[in-house]
């Protein structure tokens, strides 16, 4: 059985799908510079060199960011002794901020979480990624999660 050959549009689409921002403009800006084609093999973009210069623009593209790329994160903040608030946001600065304006207060620390860490939600597992679906506005609450005494 023969398996099917991985594209650039492949490697894009998933760069898309996974948010990773800097992979996307690097593509686009192969593409843009004809170093490659989105129906060739993704080898021949991993195998393309680019030059000072095309790092820069790149740079430039991935800070000016046109594909209005918004990268969500998701941000566990701590309440107390066994309880985290969940918080999506695009940096932990603003995760902070939105939970000191939820609860006047400070959370004792602030860690970034996988999006494709799963939890249970009653007895069905999510990941944190398909739980984002829900949330149409940048910073939310998503909840808490409780820690059981071990």
């Amino acid at each position: 059985m023969r398996s099917e050959m991985r594209t650039v549009k492949t490697l894009f689409d998933e760069a898309i799908r996974y948010e990773m921002k800097s992979l996307v403009y690097c593509i686009l800006y192969a593409i843009k510079k004809k170093n490659i084609q989105p129906n060739d093999p993704e080898e021949k973009f991993f195998n393309t060199r680019f030059t000072d210069v095309d790092n820069e623009q790149i740079a430039r593209l991935i800070e000016s960011n046109p594909l209005r790329l918004d990268i969500i994160k998701i941000y566990s903040l701590k309440m107390d002794k066994r309880k985290f608030a969940m918080i999506y946001a695009r940096s932990r600065e603003e995760a902070i901020q939105y939970y000191q304006e939820l609860f006047h207060k400070k959370p004792l620390n602030c860690h970034e979480i996988l999006l494709d860490h799963e939890i249970l939600l009653g007895k069905k597992s999510v990941s944190f990624r398909e739980m984002r679906k829900q949330f149409n506005t940048f910073p939310a609450y998503a909840g808490f999660i409780e820690r059981g005494y071990r």
